[in-house]
């Protein structure tokens, strides 16, 4: 009959409407999931690059330190840096007879300036080699191979005078006569059978030119 069609259809038309709401309750329910998800990322972006920014802050705080520490341990050196007893004396005798000197030194030039500056004494030699401009640093014999060159002189007529067993390794090797003046390490058997001498101090080197040059 047409009351039980239009029943049917009302039927129908709610089981419709029961459906599509249950289809926008669920995109709906997506849809927040993936709001809640978006926020949930968008905290952690926050958070991450608070972090990060955090970070960035300290690095930068801890970086100021170093170099504040840093700069009064270069002020500290270059205060108490005592210059080796002899050194003016032996730089005194190269004057008087005329003999070109060099640094060869595995320090940067900066630490060259910070240890030696103060005692005004590096404007009296003619070549510095610093790490700066060495490939190999000793046992190499680069460095006093660059210094033999700077001062235009043949390694073999070269005196070294080092107080390092690197440094007398690497002297050695350049094929220079090596005066090992020891200060914090011992000569060991090693370093007698690299050098001519074993000096007990810079005076004792001023000495044995001084004797050299009167033959």
């Amino acid at each position: 009959s047409g009351l039980e069609t239009e029943l049917k259809e009302e039927r129908e038309n709610a089981e419709s409407l029961g459906e599509l709401a249950n289809e926008r309750r669920e995109h709906m329910t997506k849809l927040q999931e993936q709001v809640e998800e978006a926020e949930e990322r968008y905290a952690d972006a926050n958070w991450r690059l608070g972090k990060s920014l955090h970070f960035e802050r300290i690095v930068k705080r801890r970086k100021g330190l170093i170099k504040k520490l840093l700069d009064a341990l270069r002020a500290k050196m270059k205060a108490n840096v005592a210059l080796k007893a002899g050194v003016n004396e032996i730089l005194d005798h190269l004057d008087a007879v005329g003999l070109p000197r060099a640094i060869a030194t595995s320090s940067s030039l900066e630490a060259v300036h910070h240890s030696l500056g103060p005692h005004n004494v590096l404007d009296r030699f003619n070549a510095v080699i610093s790490r700066d401009v060495q490939v190999n640093s000793k046992p190499h014999p680069e460095p006093f191979l660059k210094a033999a060159a700077a001062l235009g002189v043949d390694p073999v007529d070269s005196l070294a005078l080092e107080d390092s067993h690197n440094g007398v390794r690497a002297a050695a090797a350049a094929g220079m006569m090596t005066i090992m003046v020891p200060d914090m390490l011992d000569p060991t058997e090693e370093m007698h059978s690299l050098c001519i001498r074993i000096a007990r101090d810079l005076h004792e080197v001023v000495e044995l030119l001084a004797a050299q040059e009167r033959l």
